[in-house]
């Protein structure tokens, strides 16, 4: 970690530097990288140009043309991801179900002794400060 040093009126502030550089920035040229970029600026303005042409000239395209009603594809799509889904479902819970029951057998197996043991527990502090806390 590299640390930095400021002056500040006599007092010197520690600072960390927290900022992680990777190779590629460390050996990165700007002076190449404009070259890059201003050859390749027209490129990127008529591909920009292209696609606002497209937008704005496929909405008038489409203007003049019938609506598209696709509400029985839709329908036939939704019912058959609902289909799948619950398919799916009942073969993740049926795996979910089985490891949660062998996690729950192994880690809960005393769960009823260590019930009575609490319930003992209980029953036995209440009498000793029942028994100690009258005198």
């Amino acid at each position: 970690m590299k640390v930095q040093m400021y002056q500040m009126d006599r007092v010197q502030v520690t600072l960390p530097n927290y900022s992680y550089v990777l190779n590629f920035e460390k050996n990165f040229v700007h002076a190449e990288s404009q070259a890059l970029i201003k050859d390749h600026f027209p490129i990127c303005f008529y591909y920009c140009a292209i696609y606002i042409l497209l937008v704005f000239g496929g909405c008038r395209y489409m203007s003049n043309r019938t609506k598209f009603e696709p509400r029985g594809l839709l329908t036939l799509w939704s019912i058959t991801f609902h289909t799948q889904s619950t398919y799916m479902w009942s073969l993740v819970m049926n795996i979910y179900h089985h490891e949660i029951t062998r996690i729950r057998r192994h880690c809960f197996h005393r769960v009823p002794e260590a019930a009575i043991d609490i319930s003992t527990l209980v029953t036995i502090m209440y009498q000793f400060f029942f028994i100690h806390g009258s005198r």
